[in-house]
């Protein structure tokens, strides 16, 4: 008699029955002829990703932002400390931070020091320095402007000092 069972199981004969077969499945199989590949995947283990069905179980494919056998573990973007110089790390969503700065820094990390003089306070044609590093700016009085402090420089931010050359 021809073995009725799949290539993925062994036929064994009834004990009571001469003319009966059982087929005993190799691991990973089913069916009465171990015909179908047990599908592992059917009950979507994987809870943020994606199962992949193998002969012996299943691994998960994890969604970015996820880890873990089940992918059950949300990744903490901000463990990294990603936002420098004083910044705060929000995680809005799944693999996503927001940086909220601190003081005069901007960018996605809070790298880039603003322009202290973008919206100054400069009067009466006068020039604003920037001083970036120490978030501060002073005002430049155009030649000629009497009375430069009482216009000019009530607006810092920061205290500078001016030095007259020495003839």
């Amino acid at each position: 008699m021809p073995n009725p069972c799949s290539t993925n199981g062994v036929c064994a004969r009834s004990s009571t029955d001469p003319t009966a077969f059982i087929c005993a499945c190799l691991p990973g199989f089913t069916g009465t002829y171990c015909e179908s590949q047990i599908n592992y995947c059917q009950n979507n283990p994987c809870l943020n990703g994606t199962c992949i069905s193998k002969t012996l179980g299943f691994d998960c494919s994890c969604f970015l932002g996820f880890t873990g056998a089940l992918c059950q573990i949300e990744i903490n973007e901000c463990l990294s400390n990603p936002c420098k110089n004083g910044g705060t790390c929000l995680q809005p969503y799944p693999n996503m931070y927001v940086c909220q700065c601190a003081g005069n820094y901007q960018g996605q990390n809070c790298l880039q020091a603003a322009d202290p003089c973008i919206g100054n306070s400069c009067k009466n044609g006068a020039t604003c320095i920037p001083n970036s590093s120490q978030n501060a700016y002073f005002c430049l009085c155009s030649a000629g402007k009497k009375n430069c402090d009482s216009f000019c420089f009530r607006h810092f931010l920061f205290k500078q000092t001016l030095f007259k050359k020495k003839h």
